[in-house]
């Protein structure tokens, strides 16, 4: 099993030490490379609480800045930057993912594909989760104490938006509300386009193709003979007849090698409703879905941090430097042991089929039908 997943395994230790310079944290440890944007005084006296102040305007240059790891407020700041890096990483995702819809209509030229389920699904998810994003990052970059005012709650605007449209307790910028009415109107107005827009243009263009002699193959049509006379100078259908006691002739169009099943209104019309009802639902779940990357980095975060804390942490602190030596070698076997067993391993495999999970559900399904193909795995040698 693992030699199959070799490339997701890859993939994924490339991605983790990404991430481990981003939240500056191996091994609960923080890396101190370059010199931190925090300063602390000098003299403290003991329970004092200490505020550390910023260097000017010098700004730790990449990733978390490593002074947070000493703050008592280090878990406070960590959980809402990575929340909203996960609300950020699944917009980005499922976008990437939404793009490939509009490929798959080019690729099969079916431009009804991307008018009516690509461009309003678009406008809809972006009108909401887009404007998510936006905010995320417009209230990551705004310099507040300067401004005098405290961050407004991304979570309260997000709610209000839709309780209250037009109505803006803490604004993040001038005329948000005007700006909100206006996307909330968008998203809604893309529901009925992705109701109705792909249905009734197909049976639009079923009934002009019926009004110019054609049938899908399978239709089966009473014809008289004065009709079969009139339809011989069409020359665009082929007739055939069936029976000839019953009179019966069926027309057809010759489509090369495409075999078309009736055309049903009624079908296509349920098949459009479920699509658009799962489609607007699962922008709100499969992007409440990614939080999952925040809560494994919480978990995985605290979980080493007691993995050092019992073990090579109590070396460190003990007073004697010939047990300290000791204890060091022991309880380096014991955390190294832990750390391959339960991160590594245990919460390795939790978090790739975490990933298989995000991939397969919340990202394919903004483009991928599943319609029995089987699957052909990744071989290098293959392109070699």
């Amino acid at each position: 099993m693992a030699f199959y997943g070799r490339y997701i395994m890859l993939l994924m230790g490339v991605f983790s030490i990404y991430t481990g310079l981003i939240y500056n944290d191996m091994f609960s440890r923080s890396l101190e490379i370059l010199p931190s944007a925090w300063e602390w005084p000098e003299v403290t006296r003991e329970g004092q609480s200490v505020t550390a102040t910023l260097k000017g305007s010098y700004r730790y240059p990449f990733g978390l800045d490593w002074g947070w790891h000493a703050a008592d407020n280090n878990l406070l700041f960590s959980n809402s930057f990575k929340m909203k890096l996960a609300i950020l990483l699944g917009w980005s995702h499922m976008t990437y993912s939404l793009c490939l819809s509009f490929l798959n209509g080019r690729h099969f030229k079916k431009p009804i594909e991307i008018w009516g389920n690509f461009v309003p699904g678009m406008i809809f998810f972006q009108s909401i989760f887009g404007y998510l994003a936006f905010t995320i990052i417009f209230k990551w970059v705004v310099d507040w104490p300067a401004r005098g005012q405290q961050p407004p709650s991304l979570l309260n605007m997000l709610i209000f938006m839709f309780l209250r449209p037009g109505s803006v307790e803490e604004q993040l910028y001038k005329g948000q509300g005007a700006v909100q009415v206006i996307l909330l109107l968008l998203a809604v107005i893309q529901v009925p386009i992705l109701l109705f827009l792909k249905p009734f243009y197909l049976r639009w263009e079923h009934n002009r193709a019926r009004a110019l002699g054609y049938r899908g193959l399978g239709e089966i049509s009473r014809v008289s003979a004065l009709d079969e006379n009139e339809e011989d100078g069409r020359g665009s259908a082929r007739h055939s007849m069936t029976s000839d006691a019953d009179g019966i002739g069926m027309i057809t169009q010759d489509m090369g090698e495409e075999e078309h099943e009736e055309f049903d209104f009624g079908d296509e019309m349920i098949h459009q409703i479920i699509h658009t009802i799962e489609f607007c639902l699962n922008c709100v779940s499969h992007t409440a879905s990614y939080l999952r990357l925040w809560a494994l980095s919480l978990a995985h975060q605290q979980l080493s941090i007691v993995l050092w804390t019992m073990t090579l942490n109590n070396a460190f602190t003990s007073e004697s430097s010939t047990v300290r030596v000791i204890l060091t070698i022991v309880t380096f076997y014991m955390w190294f042991t832990l750390t391959v067993a339960v991160l590594c391993v245990m919460e390795g495999t939790s978090a790739m089929l975490h990933s298989l999970r995000l991939h397969w559900v919340e990202a394919m399904s903004k483009h991928f039908m599943g319609d029995g193909i089987p699957f052909d795995s990744l071989l290098v040698s293959r392109y070699c």
